[in-house]
């Protein structure tokens, strides 16, 4: 009968030391592949970053309807992502507002909007899809002092007279189409009859009673102002008309 093999005290130094060896290995090989894996994850996200146009989600009423991806290299994406968008949400009232796109959607008397989730391009490919959104010009005399906005609580809330007091002491009335929410007609209140004021661009609205920005262009007389009103709350009052009054200044 054989006997057990016994090892002796000399032995057991060397197989912890073995046995470490082999854990710190196996440790250094694991942290090099876990490095090696998070560069290439962080290459990879660095390309979709550097691809990526706009990533948007098309929501209503706080449902998300669908998700769409933009990137720079598929030259076909501007026009599938304008076709799969709802046909009610072109050539409407729009607004964009930070990474939110609020239109008017006429079939439910109500606003929609789009979440854009996306890179500081994503208002230049908007731009592209929406010309409206480009509407962007200047006006060369300065501030505006006060704007008051007068409207009603049909349409949850959309305006129907925009009152702008600049800061020359003129002051511009616009009246708006409370179905589409364009602009209908623009005028000085203050100015010469001879006086040729159009509004071209309109953007304004609430949503879910948030403070939205209101973007308009106004051409007078080959004029063109670019005027950004922010800090606006329109609170709906059932049958009730409102005024609001804030401070604006036209963008240089």
């Amino acid at each position: 009968m054989r006997k057990p093999v016994v090892l002796s005290g000399a032995w057991i130094p060397a197989v912890s030391c073995i046995i470490f060896l082999f854990a710190v290995t196996g440790n250094m090989v694991a942290q090099e592949f876990s490095k090696e894996e998070f560069a290439r994850k962080s290459r990879e996200q660095l390309v979709l970053q550097e691809d990526l146009y706009a990533r948007v989600t098309v929501r209503s009423h706080d449902a998300v309807i669908a998700e769409y991806a933009l990137f720079r290299r598929d030259k076909t994406s501007s026009g599938l992502l304008l076709q799969r968008l709802p046909s009610f949400m072109k050539g409407h009232a729009w607004l964009f507002v930070s990474d939110v796109l609020v239109f008017y959607n006429p079939d439910c008397s109500c606003f929609e909007n789009i979440d854009i989730k996306a890179l500081p391009a994503a208002d230049f490919i908007l731009r592209e899809l929406i010309p409206a959104i480009s509407a962007y010009v200047r006006e060369p005399s300065g501030k505006i002092s006060q704007a008051v906005v007068t409207g009603s609580a049909q349409n949850n809330g959309a305006v129907r007279v925009l009152e702008i007091a600049e800061a020359n002491g003129k002051t511009v009335r616009i009246s708006v189409d409370e179905k589409t929410l364009l602009p209908l007609q623009a005028e000085y209140l203050n100015a010469s009859p001879e006086t040729n004021v159009t509004a071209t661009y309109l953007s304004y609205g609430n949503y879910n009673k948030k403070y939205l920005p209101m973007e308009i262009r106004i051409v007078n007389a080959g004029q063109e102002y670019e005027i950004s009103l922010t800090d606006i709350s329109f609170q709906p009052i059932s049958n009730a008309v409102f005024t609001r009054a804030f401070c604006a200044e036209i963008s240089r």
